[in-house]
């Protein structure tokens, strides 16, 4: 299977600096097509190793148990049975959080923010995977599971996503700008004005105030305030660039 798998990765990789190089020669795009592969290569041989994720399970374990009060719950691995082709952890029983009903969601969500903000903020480790089929619901509690990819971020990094969350939700875009340099999210050389004069900070705050306006049950942030919303926004796409950059 590894050897299937670096095979696979080695002509990617090919491509890939075949890709980066056109998209260079014929548009401004600066993407490191080569770096976003190497990253995801990263990802994927780290979830072929079940006892890694294993570890994974144990530290958030603890680590969530202590910050969050019984509210957030990871399964304890069984390690007599686990190895490094199997992962066996106890059994939990429950719904996704998006297929509860709408008062469990919003008693829930911001639990998740506060989670996933301990994670970034304070941890500096984070579950890199949290669609919703790895968020589930059991006696009140959120439950997270499958810690097969999981990233770390440094002190700078954590500082800056702190302040970049503040300036969001209180709409200083010039010190978000900043924030988003210092997190190499934009390059040192970016035009302020030019990305300050785009419609993306509005954007942002207006795509906040729609999840709170759709239909009951389409979506989880609809019961959260509008700033738990910007939290959540800023959180996910935080979560997609650092999965592609770190």
């Amino acid at each position: 299977m590894a050897h299937a798998v670096a095979l696979d990765m080695f002509i990617l990789r090919r491509v890939a600096a075949l890709v980066r190089w056109g998209t260079r020669q014929m548009t401004k795009n600066r993407t490191d097509h080569v770096a976003l592969l190497d990253a995801w290569a990263k990802g994927t041989y780290a979830e072929l190793d079940y006892e890694a994720e294993g570890r994974n399970y144990a530290y958030f374990r603890k680590e969530l148990g202590q910050r969050m009060g019984g509210r957030v719950y990871v399964p304890e691995v069984c390690w007599e049975l686990t190895s490094r082709r199997v992962l066996a952890t106890e059994w939990v029983e429950g719904p996704r959080l998006a297929d509860c009903s709408p008062e469990v969601i919003r008693t829930l969500v911001p639990v998740g923010v506060e989670c996933f903000l301990a994670q970034l903020l304070d941890m500096g480790v984070f579950h890199s995977d949290p669609h919703p089929g790895n968020l589930l619901v059991n006696k009140g509690r959120l439950v997270l599971i499958d810690f097969g990819l999981v990233a770390e971020i440094g002190q700078p990094s954590m500082e800056s996503m702190a302040t970049a969350t503040v300036h969001l939700i209180s709409a200083d875009y010039e010190a978000l700008f900043d924030d988003l340099v210092s997190l190499e999210l934009l390059p040192l050389d970016a035009d302020r004005q030019q990305v300050l004069g785009s419609d993306w900070p509005i954007s942002v705050h207006n795509a906040a105030r729609q999840f709170q306006q759709m239909s009951p049950g389409s979506e989880l942030n609809k019961y959260c305030s509008t700033s738990s919303c910007c939290c959540f926004l800023l959180l996910l796409f935080l979560l997609f660039l650092l999965c592609c950059c770190s």
